[in-house]
């Protein structure tokens, strides 16, 4: 691959991600003690954030049944992305760090050992997807910030512009601080950084996740126009059988797509291991928070814009279980797709040893090969299903 071609992976596929690594201090070469020191602070800002939250629900057991319900899910709608993302934060790039920085340079040396041009089509077409997801995560996620924001500011322009009434309200519900005014605007600026590092969290957790899980549809992708390359031929040489020019050549193809399969099969392994153990933590908390909304819709009188702000939320929690549930019924689709293609190869065509060595690839194929936790909750679009209709109930 030339030296323009590796350009276009380093500016359109993984330039999105080395930004916000290195916004929180996660970049992929040598940690300096100012990016040490970022760490530290963002910890600080999680751990502030999710013990305030806590504390200011603690404080509601004073208010009246009704009141209570609807400031839990005012303040469960910060509080549980913020657990969400900080157990992202964690476990998938703190604990995992190692892992990541493996995966990223197994995408890296994958683009180097392409060898021809429709090998570079394939991953030029699935690393331009997924830009085009990372930019729509990143879109929605500050939106996000600004839906959040923008009641805050309009309220405080209000009360300096048009009236004298000193009514506040802060992005991140917590009336303990409104006690004193005079700490409004230290609280409001401190609310706005834990609600930027948390959401810009989010958006490197996902943003990589789908990076890495489309490298690994464009390695199955890879396989399918390996095993489809030899019959590509003119209708002479099928009509001859003369396919291979030599045993060698046969041998070589066969055990090639063997090794391409294996390397897409190992890819997924280290994207189960990492994501594995935290995304179903994720579509439970985005389950009980599309509960709760829905509770609070129908149950309660509400204005019209509160339930606005409530079916964005229960849209963008449904969005996130979709990701991950789309993303895993596309890796079954991948896996379905090279069995498919093994199926289809003309076995007249080959010799016997190597008829043998395809009928062992279609045993392979055959494994599952999907996004699971412990074999027994598969993302696909029949979890998402279920899960859409468990939150209805």
């Amino acid at each position: 691959m030339t030296l323009k071609e590796i350009d276009h992976f380093e500016k359109h596929s993984s330039v999105l991600n080395e930004y916000l690594f290195t916004f929180i201090g996660l970049s992929s070469y040598i940690k300096s003690p100012k990016e040490l020191l970022r760490v530290h602070l963002i910890n600080f800002v999680l751990v502030f954030a999710i013990l305030m939250q806590i504390l200011e629900l603690y404080l509601l057991y004073k208010l009246e049944p009704e009141v209570q319900l609807r400031l839990i899910v005012k303040i469960l709608q910060t509080f549980l992305p913020t657990i969400c993302f900080s157990i992202c934060y964690y476990y998938n790039l703190i604990h995992n760090y190692a892992k990541i920085k493996l995966i990223v340079n197994r995408i890296k040396r994958d683009w180097n050992e392409l060898k021809d041009e429709h090998e570079l089509i394939t991953m030029k077409r699935y690393a331009d997807k997924s830009r085009l997801w990372s930019m729509f995560i990143i879109c929605c996620s500050y939106v996000y910030i600004i839906s959040l924001i923008f009641p805050s500011m309009y309220n405080l322009i209000y009360v300096i512009c048009v009236t004298d009434k000193t009514k506040f309200i802060l992005p991140i519900r917590m009336d303990f601080w409104l006690e004193n005014n005079k700490l409004y605007y230290a609280v409001f600026s401190l609310e706005f950084i834990i609600i930027f590092i948390v959401c810009t969290i989010g958006v490197a957790n996902y943003s990589l996740f789908m990076s890495i899980t489309q490298h690994a549809f464009a390695l199955f992708n890879i396989v399918l126009v390996k095993l489809d390359r030899p019959f590509k031929k003119d209708l002479h040489s099928l009509k001859r059988k003369k396919i291979f020019t030599s045993q060698n050549m046969e041998y070589d193809w066969i055990i090639t797509i063997i090794r391409s399969y294996e390397k897409a099969i190992r890819f997924v392994d280290l994207i189960k291991f990492v994501f594995g153990s935290t995304y179903l933590v994720e579509i439970s908390l985005s389950l009980s928070f599309i509960i709760i909304d829905y509770l609070y819709i129908f149950t309660l009188k509400n204005t019209i814009s509160d339930i606005i702000s409530d079916s964005t939320y229960i849209i963008a929690s449904l969005l996130m279980i979709y990701v991950y549930c789309y993303s895993g019924q596309m890796l079954i689709n991948s896996n379905s797709a090279v069995f498919m293609k093994c199926c289809q190869v003309p076995f007249y065509m080959l010799s016997v040893k190597t008829q043998k060595i395809l009928l062992i690839l279609i045993l392979q194929t055959t494994r599952p090969c999907n996004f699971s936790v412990r074999r027994i909750i598969v993302a696909s679009h029949e979890l998402f299903a279920k899960a859409e209709k468990l939150s209805r109930m």
